[in-house]
């Protein structure tokens, strides 16, 4: 083969290895006693999609040795978690895997569970939500409360437990009094919410955080009709 000819085999092999899908190895560490933790296959099923290889893929509890291991040498602190390991050292990988907000050590990427999730230092569950409505029966114009359900999972919020009391029922005028509502229907969410960094950023702009970390929301207006407390009347927006 000719000089010219085997430079140009050469770069046809190099195009086809710079486009060549990096092959990765997958290992999903989870906790099949978490029932409430998040679905970590939505992230894994996602990064397949992307333009990666994987190979192999390992689903391992995190009480065995192997994701003990794992944990220990990534400092994994919430689970579920995914790991990654094989040509994590192409350029395209280590852009993705920033993309998605994966860390790295020793050239092994790392997913981290988003809530809920277990918290490995101290042992509990967290981020479970629980999403309390309170409506008023008596107002037949007034917004559908379940339109809060379409925009929750937009902030990562799928409440775990949800109840529903009406305002002139014992526990809506409990919670009333409590938070001082003035505009109902109106939603309140639990404390866990603070672990879902994009519902903090906007709730003040909607709501308050109460001092028992609970968050009632309160710019009712913008959802639809509602009836105002403190007059007993209905407003139309």
């Amino acid at each position: 083969m000719s000089g010219a000819n085997a430079g140009l085999s050469k770069r046809i092999d190099e195009i086809k290895e710079s486009s060549r899908p990096p092959e990765l190895q997958l290992v999903k560490i989870v906790d099949s006693s978490c029932t409430e933790c998040f679905d970590i296959n939505q992230i894994s099923s996602a990064v397949q999609s992307l333009n990666v290889k994987i190979t192999k893929t390992d689903a391992v509890e995190y009480s065995s040795d192997m994701a003990k291991q794992l944990i220990s040498q990534l400092g994994i602190k919430k689970i579920p978690a995914l790991v990654f390991s094989g040509e994590t050292n192409k350029p395209e990988i280590a852009s993705l895997m920033s993309q998605i907000g994966a860390g790295v050590k020793d050239g092994t990427y790392y997913i981290e569970s988003i809530p809920p999730y277990r918290n490995l230092e101290s042992g509990s569950v967290e981020g479970v939500v629980t999403k309390v409505t309170i409506t008023d029966a008596s107002c037949q114009t007034c917004y559908d409360p379940s339109l809060h359900d379409q925009i929750l999972p937009g902030f990562g919020i799928s409440p775990t437990n949800e109840y529903t009391y009406d305002r002139v029922s014992a526990e809506g005028k409990q919670l009333i009094e409590k938070y001082n509502i003035t505009k109902v229907p109106t939603i309140l969410l639990s404390p866990e919410s603070r672990l879902y960094p994009r519902i903090v950023q906007v709730w003040n702009s909607v709501g308050t955080i109460e001092a028992d970390g609970w968050y009632v929301f309160r710019d009712t207006g913008q959802m639809g009709n509602y009836t105002d407390l403190t007059t007993g009347t209905v407003v139309s927006e």
